[in-house]
């Protein structure tokens, strides 16, 4: 669903924020809304976008995923915002996300949550990658000769995230993992989990928490005499946590960008003078340096900003495709170089480690791209069939195992698509005839509308194409041509399809098909291409949607009393039985039966109510030859039976005729 964002009512284009202002993330919502409010000030004041003024539509989601996910659909139906900022959290960012690609409002989240663009077509996140802050700050442990961690991780996918991240990087680096605990941030107690883990005689503590649960962590650990490193999100480099924490005797790494450490970057850093700028107005405005979540904020602005320069129009799609194509941007979380494959944009060098020193933030290291780097956040090609098992379903922490997991299994993935390991390796042209089915497979699915089997069949044949030309490009290239093709083929038999667009749709990736140099981009490429088609021939189908239900039940009204079956009503309305039956359920909820039935059920009550008519003759009157199987419908439907109704219809007044 694709919805005109700008207002009608001047020069104004209204950007959604969903920020934590109360709740137990309000100590980051707050920062998060400033820095997007001044980011908003300081463009508009230079003459806004292309003659028009930002304006901020902000709510507080109070730190609740499922009303963060109601007010975003406020946003795009009641206010029809360009864009949406904001979020504080994975689960929050998750519930957003959700409502993005549903209706295609570019949105730029501030969290550890993670994007994977197969599956997160308009949804950005201005926040480092979360492999960048635990891999960084293992690494500086490695570096400090620390080599065995506990982990104490939240319950919930927050704290998923933070053990599989924790377990694969230690991995990477020799780190060994002692013990895991788990608590819940609601409650403030922690002390049992503390004690189970100091037994163990760690080194260093991960706890991937924010706020305040991250400073009860500190207060605990020093209570218990654990003067060891901790090691918590980058979400917390901002002065609220610093104020928890100023005085706290153990050492605390908080991974961050850096606009936590203005005074030390370097004159040549192309970001410093905009990183300084926006320091000083935020210190002038509110009283106090910008942080990181101001910062987080202030970059989301501002690649809208960009996008809509470019794009010169607030349409969902186009915007999104002018995002993607920013490149070599200096904003205060780093130089971002985007793409329709990364839509975080930015880098590990962009990141530090802080730690706490008589009170304030002190800088501990610069990170820098090492070799662990590549083998945890990069995303690595051949890891790409792991994605595509995912590439339809919501972001989750199994995604990111998906994507980032040792793809050694190859043989379970393969028995995933029905493809033998053996079968592959001896007859070269097995996958061939896989493939081929899988595409045929395909193509029935489109003329039968079932577009949930269609996307099976799609992530099916890019698996086995890519289990069996992975190393040679151009027979991949080639594969995927067919099956590129073998879809607009289907869309085009379509009834009601508007062709124009659709050769429009198809031209358009024609073009883009000599820039795919890798697997990745070939693949999300073509899943964008199915997205795009399936959405074309979807909006014929709501648009004739309507007018088909109308037809069905007024032949049903006409006919109720006749013998009415699949075959004659599908005659009737021009299609296949089995597409009736399938539009009927898909696009309404509905049975043929339901429908005859209700139609049944209403003309019964009216007789029932106003005729003298018998049961018997009632019941050949709607339709039905066997009494008592009229009996047990309308019972199933109303919850009494024929004489019940009667008796009750007619306040107290029941009818003379055997019933």
């Amino acid at each position: 669903m694709q919805l005109i964002a700008k207002r009608q009512d001047g020069n104004e284009l209204l950007v959604g924020g969903i920020f934590s202002l109360t709740g137990y993330l309000s100590w980051s919502g707050d920062y998060k809304k400033k820095g997007a409010e001044l980011k908003i000030e300081m463009i508009n004041e230079a003459g806004g976008i292309n003659g028009n003024r930002l304006k901020l539509v902000a709510y507080d989601d109070r730190s609740s995923p499922e009303l963060a996910a109601k007010i975003a659909e406020m946003l795009v139906l009641k206010h029809r915002v360009i864009a949406m900022v904001g979020t504080g959290s994975l689960p929050i960012s998750g519930a957003v996300a959700r409502v993005a690609n549903k209706y295609k409002v570019p949105t730029f989240l501030n969290s550890g949550y993670t994007i994977d663009p197969l599956s997160d077509l308009f949804v950005f996140n201005t926040s480092h990658k979360t492999e960048f802050a635990v891999a960084g700050s293992f690494g500086h442990f490695v570096e400090k000769g620390i080599n065995r961690i506990a982990l104490l991780m939240p319950r919930g996918p927050l704290g998923d995230l933070g053990s599989w991240l924790g377990r694969q990087v230690g991995r990477e680096l020799g780190i060994k993992i002692v013990g895991e605990e788990r608590f819940d941030v609601s409650v403030p107690e922690m002390t049992s989990q503390l004690e189970r883990l100091k037994s163990l005689k760690p080194l260093a503590l991960f706890s991937f928490v924010t706020g305040e649960p991250a400073a009860r962590l500190v207060t605990k650990m020093a209570q218990l005499g654990m003067n060891i490193s901790l090691l918590v999100s980058h979400g917390n480099a901002n002065p609220a946590f610093l104020k928890l924490v100023s005085r706290a005797p153990i050492p605390i790494i908080v991974p961050s960008g850096r606009t936590m450490i203005l005074d030390s970057i370097p004159e040549e850093d192309p970001c410093r003078n905009k990183m300084t700028d926006f320091g000083e107005r935020h210190t002038r405005r509110f009283g106090e340096p910008a942080n990181y979540c101001s910062a987080e904020s202030a970059d989301a602005i501002d690649l809208l900003a960009e996008g809509l320069r470019s794009s010169g129009r607030p349409d969902g799609r186009i915007l999104r495709d002018a995002v993607e194509a920013i490149k070599q941007f200096e904003g205060m979380q780093g130089v971002y170089d985007l793409s329709p494959i990364d839509h975080y944009g930015t880098q590990v060098e962009h990141m530090v480690l802080l730690d706490v020193q008589d009170g304030i933030w002190h800088l501990t290291k610069r990170l820098s791209s090492v070799g662990v780097f590549e083998a945890i956040h990069s995303d690595n090609k051949k890891r790409l069939v792991f994605r595509l098992a995912r590439a339809f379903n919501e972001p989750s922490t199994e995604a990111l195992k998906l994507a980032y997991e040792t793809p050694g299994s190859t043989r379970r993935l393969a028995a995933q698509v029905g493809l033998s390991c053996t079968n592959l390796k001896g007859d070269p042209c097995f996958a061939v005839k896989l493939s081929s089915r899988e595409k045929q497979e395909l193509i029935q699915a489109i003329r039968e509308e079932d577009y949930t089997k269609a996307k099976e069949s799609l992530c099916r044949s890019l698996t086995i194409s890519l289990l069996q030309y992975y190393e040679a490009f151009e027979p991949l290239k080639l594969a995927v041509s067919e099956l590129f093709h073998a879809l607009f083929d289907a869309a085009a038999s379509e009834e009601g399809v508007d062709l124009e667009k659709l050769i429009e749709l198809k031209s358009k990736y024609v073009l883009e098909w000599t820039d795919l140099k890798d697997q990745e981009a070939l693949c999300f490429w073509t899943v964008k291409a199915f997205r795009e088609v399936i959405e074309l021939i979807s909006e014929r189908q709501r648009e004739r949607g309507t007018g088909l239900l109308k037809n069905i039940l007024r032949f049903i009204e006409i006919h109720f009393a006749e013998n009415l079956t699949v075959d004659r009503i599908a005659r009737e309305v021009c299609l296949s039985p089995s597409r009736l039956i399938h539009r009927m359920k898909s696009q309404y909820g509905l049975t043929l039966s339901d429908c005859i039935a209700k139609t049944r059920m209403d003309k019964a009550k009216a007789l029932l109510k106003d005729t003298d008519m018998t049961i018997c003759e009632i019941a050949h009157e709607v339709g039905y030859v066997d009494q008592g199987y009229f009996t047990r419908v309308f019972k199933k439907c109303l919850n009494k039976t024929p004489g019940n109704y009667r008796e009750s219809s007619r306040l107290g007044f029941p009818s003379n005729r055997d019933s």
